[in-house]
């Protein structure tokens, strides 16, 4: 994930990508697909994920900060399931709120 700061507006840019990770268990015409033998013990590698969020931090007292975030998503999976696999794509849209704390800060 790389965080690029925007100066002018004091905002964040977020952006990364990575894995999909499923635990499927399903039953599909009354046939059984559950815990295998493969990547440990019923879990797959199914896809590709990536994100992109912009945030701005806002110090509240001291080293103390909130910080706002809003989150684009999408992720594409391809997930076995009994005698097949399922194709589950999704975008979702995030907002975010934390504090965080800035040990050392003047502010």
């Amino acid at each position: 994930m790389e965080i690029i700061p925007i100066p002018r507006f004091n905002l964040i840019w977020r952006i990364g990508a990575g894995i999909v990770l499923t635990h499927p268990e399903s039953t599909v015409r009354h046939k059984e697909k559950g815990y295998g033998e493969d990547f440990p013990k019923g879990f797959y590698i199914s896809g590709p994920t990536a994100q992109i969020a912009i945030g701005k931090r806002f110090y509240l007292w001291k080293g103390l900060f909130g910080i706002l975030e809003a989150k684009f998503t999408a992720s594409y999976a391809t997930v076995p399931i009994a005698n097949g696999h399922a194709e589950v794509p999704n975008a979702a849209i995030h907002g975010l709120f934390g504090l965080g704390y800035e040990f050392g800060s003047k502010r």
